[in-house]
């Protein structure tokens, strides 16, 4: 602003004369389209706090502050495995006794969510010095291999004798939940391996539960967790008592208040309750019944009014 001025006139209240005299067609007052120094940030003032993720606006407000560059965490890489020998990709033709793999493309997608770097490791037949290798791979290749799959019971499960092979230190190999009972987390060299079971909603929601944070934190991220909130349960529920269930569920704000509704089936190879979804209801492990009214923690998916809704 030339010295004198106390305001400007934009250029669309006046003729536009680029040079000679100018006629203004509105009045204008002091201060008028005028950015004082400043009025965005005050000397001493934290800009961003550590933790914080690097968005669009954030980056453009280094700019705006001359820092073309800042120490930044790396995204994690997180090597992704599949396995089963009935496993067939998309595309390929559906044999007898097979099935879809859907595991690889939702566990690389919630990779990329949880801010991460999915590489993609394929199918893992059921052969133990091949899955041994692919395994091995994932070591080098990331800093977190998540497999699902093999981590069961069944004759073919094979990934809890490829992490002793591998010299891993298995810290559990269950968990008290529902979906999701047969999930094994390990580390080996700095490594962190998560064992996820095979069906395709508990692969998810132990991601959700488990992966998810250990991404969160690696990343550097403040907000490790999922934000949750309260809702009221529209239906009953019942389940066998001794594990704490995460159940799919949708939940809409109204006159009433905060309301979960699940989706449908809870079976743990139903996805369409999973797509249905924006939250998880957690039934505790004591209860066999959640009645209708009963008021839940809700894990918050994918939620408008998340941000407002977090209690943590």
């Amino acid at each position: 602003v030339p010295a004198g001025a106390d305001a400007i006139v934009i250029v669309e209240d006046t003729d536009g004369s680029a040079t000679g005299d100018v006629q203004v067609y509105a009045p204008s007052s002091p201060g008028r389209h005028i950015r004082r120094q400043g009025e965005e940030v005050h000397a001493g003032e934290q800009v961003l706090q550590r933790g914080a993720s690097l968005r669009p606006a954030e980056i453009g407000m280094l700019a705006a502050l001359g820092h073309g560059q800042v120490r930044v965490h790396p995204r994690p890489r997180v090597a992704v495995l599949a396995t089963g020998d009935e496993l067939r990709e998309p595309g390929q033709p559906l044999d007898p006794g097979c099935i879809r793999n859907s595991n690889s493309y939702s566990l690389e997608c919630q990779v990329r969510d949880a801010g991460g770097i999915p590489v993609s490791l394929g199918i893992g037949v059921d052969d133990p010095q091949i899955l041994f290798e692919m395994m091995s791979r994932g070591l080098r290749e990331a800093d977190i291999l998540v497999s699902s799959g093999g981590v069961s019971m069944g004759e073919f499960d094979y990934v809890l004798d490829i992490m002793a092979r591998l010299d891993a230190t298995v810290h559990f190999e269950r968990v008290a939940l529902a979906p999701g009972k047969p999930t094994t987390f390990a580390t080996a060299g700095g490594k962190l391996l998560f064992g996820l079971p095979g069906n395709p909603v508990s692969t998810m929601v132990t991601f959700e539960l488990f992966v998810r944070p250990a991404i969160r934190a690696l990343a550097g991220a403040s907000h490790i967790h999922r934000p949750t909130t309260r809702a009221r349960l529209t239906e009953d529920f019942k389940k066998r008592a001794g594990r704490r269930h995460y159940v799919r569920c949708r939940v809409t704000d109204g006159p009433e208040g905060l309301r979960a509704t699940p989706t449908g089936t809870q079976s743990s190879g139903v996805l369409r309750s999973m797509s249905l979804a924006n939250a998880l209801a957690v039934v505790d492990e004591d209860l066999e019944v959640a009645s209708a009214g009963t008021e839940l923690t809700v894990i918050l998916l994918d939620f408008p009014e998340a941000a407002t809704l977090r209690e943590d």
